[in-house]
């Protein structure tokens, strides 16, 4: 398959940028902590399982906010989501659930391509127990990962990629395989009659 799009979302300070640095392994886009550092839509590239992933890391998302900043930051980051194949969606482990991250899951529950959520800085065991307050929104399956120590980042991509895969080559059927066999048996007919004609 060719490569893929994959935009990385989520509301201010969740550590998209610094998800999208180690990814591209290099230090590209800005890490601070305050928001609003990221505003426009940053662009790098990686390989995984032989597949090229074309990043696009995106502003802080505030729903219905009336900061022109904000808002601008809304309309760069959708546009990257209609860029891309498939949409991550990066949430805060050690802060839990925030009232943005439930706006942020009812706005990509609405688009129609494949959504990955991941709750980061899962650093400590201490939150391990804020995931149980994500999965009470319905994720499933729902990724927990530490972008700062790489922890679990490969699981994360190897799901992306298969989605990727399996959603651009779906599966032959035996029906399809026994068809591909007739039209060819018939072109080889075909091909076979019209050699004897010129003869």
């Amino acid at each position: 398959m060719s490569g893929l799009i994959l935009a990385i979302v989520g509301r201010p300070n969740v550590g998209k940028s610094r998800l999208f640095n180690r990814l591209i392994g290099a230090r590209q886009a800005l890490v601070h902590d305050e928001p609003g550092v990221t505003r426009d839509r940053l662009y790098g590239k990686m390989e995984w399982n032989g597949i090229q992933i074309t990043l696009i890391d995106t502003g802080g998302l505030v729903p219905k906010s009336e900061q022109h900043l904000e808002k601008e930051i809304w309309k760069q980051s959708f546009h990257a989501i209609a860029e891309a194949d498939i949409v991550l969606c990066l949430l805060d482990g050690k802060e839990g659930l925030h009232p943005i991250d439930q706006t942020l899951i009812h706005e990509l529950r609405k688009i129609k391509k494949p959504v990955f959520y991941a709750v980061n800085k899962m650093d400590r065991a201490a939150e391990e127990a804020n995931l149980l307050d994500f999965a009470k929104t319905g994720i499933d399956p729902l990724y927990d990962i530490s972008a700062e120590h790489g922890r679990k980042i490969g699981d994360l991509l190897d799901a992306i990629v298969k989605e990727a895969t399996e959603k651009r080559s779906p599966p032959t059927t035996c029906g399809d395989d026994k068809k591909k066999h007739e039209d060819d048996k018939r072109k080889h007919e075909d091909d076979k009659r019209k050699h004897e004609d010129d003869k």
